[in-house]
């Protein structure tokens, strides 16, 4: 590898993160544009009748395993390397995964069309060119985004996001208020993701600066492939209740089903921006890993104290967005949200696995726990229903953070302070069972004060968060 000379490495050294500032740009415009989905949700379940909706829901769940295969883990590879690197390197980088995309996207196309031969699913060919022209859009985007935060173009990222937040459901309505089919849903989606792409390639165009080390293609290609396996373990783990449902249970329970979900999605949006956010400090950062430790366990105590909050405000929300015909799913907020707290953990401490070695056994742990979350999730829909989905998605996921820590590389591994997640999860238990004693409207009285008090830690948190800054290789 070269080496940076003395004036870049004093003019980068000079530039100062500050991982509040760069939290609240990736995680913004993600809970703008749920915000706006959850606000139009109502609207759209009138719009398009149970099945079509939960059609819809078990194709999405399809094209985001597809494009998680397509994009092989672009997104993780380009924030680990594509800021260290040279121009020469980054055009490798991208020239790479491009064709990756377009021939792994190629490839399951002539597939799904060959088994369509044999079994006529009896989808229209409308559908199936935006289907996969959505696989291809989802698995660009993923690249090109992530070349605007490894870059530090936070605010164009945050734009770029917020566009698509907004255009999403502008689309969807403006468009199923004519046509309420799932062609024109996909099509609706597949406009909104081409014209932030757009704008995206235009904000990626400008960059100008460079990391001065060449990185061999061969070590690219080793990282990316580890990180397709994680990436594809996650949304296996992610959809597979959508797509079990979908092919076992019937499009009407999936449609009720995805309908909760998206209530719940706001914690994972607000994971996920967190998580980009910290990934640049921790992979470039040259403070101690003290300071990334402690970061870590405020980061945890934030995502619990939302997760929290929305347990405890599911039915005073719920029941305000949500048609009557939906109520009976509200029940499963709480252990959805466990599931993905549990996600957002592993997620968070793959970036210190990461940061630790390259020789994560990513592959074999991915493997392991998806056929075991599948497996879990189809006996525990056949003995306890869609509540057996969800527990089979939670102890999944705990046995693959558990893997995650046992690994013989992961030898750096962050310590996690159980004192104020222990009181939290004991005052939210408190208050259900208070709750159960109360009338209707004593219930509903006691969630908000809770969810007020919450808001106002919650607040205190995020103001620490500040005081996280990082000066970058």
């Amino acid at each position: 590898m070269c080496y940076m000379n003395k004036p870049f490495i004093l003019n980068i050294m000079s530039f100062k993160n500050n991982y509040l500032n760069d939290s609240f740009l990736y995680v913004s415009p993600q809970i703008f544009g749920k915000i706006l989905s959850i606000f139009i949700l109502p609207v759209i379940l009138v719009l398009v009748d149970k099945s079509t909706y939960g059609n819809i829901a078990l194709l999405l769940g399809f094209q985001q395993v597809i494009s998680t295969i397509s994009s092989k883990g672009s997104r993780q590879t380009i924030l680990k390397f594509y800021g260290i690197a040279n121009s020469e390197t980054r055009k490798k980088i991208i020239k790479y995964f491009n064709f990756v995309n377009l021939k792994r996207t190629g490839v399951i196309l002539g597939i799904y069309l060959l088994i369509n031969s044999f079994f006529d699913y009896e989808y229209s060919g409308v559908l199936i060119l935006n289907f996969f022209l959505g696989v291809f859009f989802i698995s660009y985007d993923s690249m090109i985004d992530s070349i605007l935060v490894s870059t530090h173009k936070a605010k164009q990222n945050s734009l770029v996001n917020i566009i698509l937040g907004v255009l999403t459901p502008l689309f969807l309505l403006l468009l199923l208020n004519i046509i309420p089919t799932v062609e024109i849903y996909f099509i609706s989606l597949n406009l909104a993701y081409f014209l932030k792409i757009l704008l995206t390639r235009f904000y990626t165009s400008q960059v100008q600066d460079s990391g001065t080390e060449t990185i061999d293609i061969l070590e690219i290609k080793k990282f990316s492939q580890n990180m397709l396996s994680i990436n594809l373990s996650q949304k296996l783990i992610k959809w597979s209740d959508r797509i079990i449902l979908g092919i076992f249970i019937g499009q009407n329970s999936l449609a009720e089903y995805h309908a909760i979900i998206q209530l719940v999605l706001a914690l994972e949006f607000v994971t996920n921006g967190l998580t980009t956010a910290l990934k640049p400090l921790v992979f470039n950062n040259k403070k101690s890993n003290k300071s990334n430790q402690d970061l870590l366990n405020d980061i945890l105590k934030l995502i619990l104290l939302i997760t929290i909050m929305g347990i405890a405000l599911r039915d005073n929300l719920g029941t305000a967005i949500l048609p009557e015909e939906y109520w009976d799913f509200l029940d499963l907020v709480p252990f959805i949200a466990i599931s993905i707290f549990i996600t957002s953990l592993f997620k968070l401490f793959t970036i210190f696995a990461d940061k630790d070695s390259l020789e994560i056994n990513h592959i074999k742990n991915s493997l392991i726990t998806t056929i075991l979350n599948i497996f879990l999730c189809l006996i525990g829909l056949q003995l306890f229903g869609i509540i057996g989905i969800i527990f089979g998605s939670i102890f999944s996921g705990i046995i693959r953070f558990i893997y995650l820590l046992k690994d013989k590389n992961f030898k750096n591994i962050p310590k996690i302070n159980f004192t104020p997640i222990v009181k939290l999860v004991v005052s939210l238990v408190i208050l259900e069972i208070v709750s159960e004693f109360l009338s209707y409207s004593g219930a509903v009285t006691l969630r908000w004060f809770f969810g007020s008090f919450l808001s106002i830690y919650i607040g205190s948190v995020v103001l620490k968060l500040r005081t996280f800054t990082s000066e970058l290789f």
